[in-house]
């Protein structure tokens, strides 16, 4: 989907979802599912994406990136709630957590929550131990 005001192309359903058109017109009728790897830990997305540019494996572009917390927050639909982004462009309906681009100044990833348009940064991860991180969801976008 493209934002005409940045530019930015971002995708409609998060990394490792599929988008539904449920065979109708309608694009409030659409719905993202997801797949067996919906959810992702940063270093996973980011090896995920760095694969998928690699093989031209998103509408054949290979500049795709993890969505940051401006980009996040640009699509966010203050009228809407739990989620709070418009349906019909982006139906992603049962988000969790969105892992964001940005990395805190100890070293973790904010994560941006589409229930009520709020970012955090994860205080614990991989430099306290957690091999794998916080997980989340992730949005790709290209310019």
């Amino acid at each position: 989907m493209l934002d005409t005001q940045s530019q930015r192309e971002l995708m409609r359903c998060p990394l490792g979802w599929s988008l539904d058109s449920r065979e109708t017109d309608n694009t409030l009728d659409d719905v993202c599912v997801a797949g067996d790897s919906a959810i992702y830990d940063i270093t996973t997305a980011v090896n995920e994406v760095s694969a998928l540019n690699d093989a031209q494996g998103l509408t054949g572009d290979d500049a795709w990136r993890i969505a940051n917390l401006e980009e996040l927050q640009s699509i966010t639909e203050r009228a809407c709630t739990q989620p709070a982004v418009n349906l019909s462009v982006f139906p992603a309906r049962a988000l969790s957590v969105t892992l964001a681009a940005n990395i805190s100044g100890r070293g973790y990833p904010f994560s941006y929550d589409f229930n009520d348009g709020t970012s955090n940064a994860f205080f614990s991860g991989v430099a306290d131990g957690d091999l794998n991180g916080p997980t989340g969801t992730i949005w790709l976008v290209r310019r």
